[in-house]
């Protein structure tokens, strides 16, 4: 290799270098930095170099900066602009490229009074000189201020579709509905769900479920509450026209990280009044124990595992008379966007009634598959 071939080389990897990281920051002690300005908000600049990552500078030790990339450039009275910055010991020089339409602002000192609203800097606007340089973020980003607003109701729609042709025509619909409402430890839910089926023309299932469930703390770290609770069931094939169930009692939480780790059991006392459509005789109120227990552990962007288990005998006869319950699930799910995710859950269902009806079985098992919504 011949010296000249050398030279062209060792200038193809300098302008590599310089066209990856153009920035450049030049200190008070002399230092020159080259890389990327990510951020300047609060009197910092967010760096990203070569050498050693991200790095945040005090700007109060920066003698100068300039950027070659356009970016959202904020200064003076919530002037906001596209373009480029060159700053020397106080003096910002801005390039403004086109008029800024910024719509992700918070309110605050250094943002607009509305939404939309932006100084307008017509396109190819002479430079701007100023000495109150505010903040710098990248386009298509929000403002450095802005804060997520806090979501108090979270939504979340299922649906699973079953059909089947051939020598057995069968359908089968279920789906669900659940509202979360959250605040300083309190919970609030309400809920439905429905399943419906037929096979070869004749219905095979009809369920329908809804209710609410709330919880309120009694202690400073929310580790303990007091709840309430009711459902509401309706169950053609197993015969059941309506069950109340209406339950009160004490919760504790051993772990409460809903980024983590969720352990939590109750206890309470239930009123259940179930009405049958066809045996009479069956009708009856009990006063029964409420014993729950709830497990919960995030794995992030591999999803969630959920076990939930519910007991309750009643005081009459409790060895005789119970009913219990289990549900266990993975849900999986894709991020639709900061709002709205789309989740695939798998999972394994009991309901246990020791005391049905004549026409109905005491256990009902139901593995599943389910796509859900959540917003």
């Amino acid at each position: 290799m011949n010296f000249t071939h050398f030279k062209a080389i060792s200038l193809l990897l300098l302008l590599s270098f310089y066209s990856t990281f153009a920035d450049e920051v030049t200190l008070k002690n002399g230092a020159v930095l080259p890389g990327k300005i990510t951020k300047i908000t609060k009197g910092s600049i967010t760096f990203q170099t070569d050498f050693a990552g991200e790095i945040v500078i005090k700007l109060s030790k920066v003698e100068s900066f300039k950027t070659e990339k356009d970016a959202n450039l904020e200064y003076d009275n919530r002037q906001t602009v596209v373009g480029l910055i060159d700053y020397m010991n106080g003096q910002a020089v801005i390039t403004p490229k086109k008029q800024v339409k910024e719509q992700d602002f918070k309110k605050s000192e250094t943002a607009p009074t509305e939404e939309n609203e932006t100084t307008k800097v017509e396109a190819l606007e002479p430079v701007v000189a100023t000495e109150d340089f505010k903040n710098l973020w990248p386009i298509g980003s929000k403002h450095p201020d802005y804060v997520k607003p806090l979501k108090l109701w979270h939504y979340s729609i299922d649906l699973n579709v079953l059909k089947e042709t051939g020598n057995t025509d069968e359908d089968e619909y279920e789906g669900g509905f659940k509202a979360t409402y959250e605040k300083d430890g309190k919970i609030f839910k309400l809920f439905a769900a429905f399943d419906l089926g037929n096979k070869n023309g004749a219905n095979t299932d009809e369920e329908y479920t809804g209710g609410f469930d709330y919880e309120s703390p009694i202690s400073l770290d929310h580790m303990q509450a007091w709840y309430s609770r009711y459902r509401w069931e309706k169950d053609r094939f197993d015969d059941l026209d309506a069950r109340h169930t209406l339950a009160v009692g004490y919760s504790h939480y051993f772990l409460r990280d809903p980024k983590d780790i969720t352990l939590r059991v109750r206890t309470g006392i239930a009123e259940r009044i179930e009405r049958y459509r066809e045996d009479d005789s069956a009708d009856n109120e009990k006063l029964a124990g409420d014993f729950q227990a709830l497990f919960v552990k995030n794995f992030g962007q591999w999803g969630k595992f959920r076990t939930e288990a519910l007991y309750a005998p009643v005081f009459e006869d409790p060895q005789e008379d119970y009913i219990y319950y289990l549900d266990v699930s993975h849900e999986l799910p894709y991020s639709l966007s900061e709002t709205m995710t789309l989740s695939l859950k798998v999972g394994y269902n009991r309901e246990y009634t020791s005391l049905p009806s004549d026409e109905s079985e005491k256990a009902d098992n139901e593995f599943y598959l389910k796509l859900l919504l959540n917003f």
